[in-house]
């Protein structure tokens, strides 16, 4: 499977170029009920050593709809992300993928079964010509003792740079404690830009997603502060 942009693409069972990749013999494919059937047009001399084999079996091109994703907390880098839709009339079975930028080869990642029609995720790398960084605001950080409670404030500033030639949309995700301990409560208590709503990583959760348009050689910055409240007699670790 070959899933490619003007200036991206994905390839899966060929460690190739997609250039190179589509020259080859392409399998016939056909679904019936579950089942997929890829039928080999041209013979291949698998070596009987008991060792895995890998023969290029079919090429498709997708459509991407590209953009970036960043979590600072965990990594201090942009990853460039694509929406990609399954338009062909099989399901796409699980697999191993090798992921191509610009015909470069970046990594390894994996799909599981993708049915027809259906959307799924690829991230495509890193982009260092774009920047975050993530600073705690030390200056913002309090601690207070409210009688038997004791509640500490948190703040933190993020900063982001467009390096590129044009205008990106980009997807910055933080994170507040959550606690299962009724003892303890943590909650957002501002935010110089308002986090978007996102169905598939809740609030009750704690994740925050924040989107932007960063036009080329632009900066952003915003910062957020939370709390976390806490028995006077309990220490809480791993903040």
């Amino acid at each position: 499977m070959v899933a490619e942009s003007a200036m991206d693409s994905v390839s899966n069972y060929a460690a190739a170029p997609a250039s190179v990749a589509a020259e080859m013999p392409q399998a016939a494919v056909s679904q019936e009920m579950g089942s997929v059937t890829f039928d080999i047009t041209k013979p291949a001399t698998i070596q009987s050593d008991n060792q895995p084999h890998r023969f290029p079996v079919k090429t498709e091109k997708f459509a991407l709809v590209l953009d970036f994703e960043t979590t600072p907390k965990l990594s201090p880098y942009v990853f460039i992300h694509s929406k990609v839709t399954n338009d062909r009339d099989y399901t796409l079975p699980a697999g191993e993928v090798s992921i191509f930028v610009d015909d470069n080869y970046v990594a390894k990642s994996s799909i599981v079964t993708i049915g027809q029609g259906e959307e799924f995720d690829m991230y495509l790398g890193i982009d260092e010509s774009i920047k975050v960084k993530r600073t705690e605001l030390v200056d913002k950080r309090k601690k207070t003792m409210m009688g038997l409670k004791t509640r500490k404030d948190y703040a933190y500033q993020f900063e982001l740079e467009n390096f590129k030639n044009e205008t990106i949309a980009i997807t910055l995700i933080d994170q507040i404690p959550v606690s299962d301990n009724s003892d303890i409560k943590a909650g957002l208590i501002a935010a110089s830009q308002e986090p978007v709503e996102n169905k598939k990583r809740p609030k009750e959760l704690g994740v925050l997603e924040w989107k932007f348009e960063i036009k080329p050689r632009e900066k952003k910055n915003f910062d957020y502060q939370f709390y976390i409240e806490y028995p006077a007699d309990k220490q809480v670790s791993g903040l």
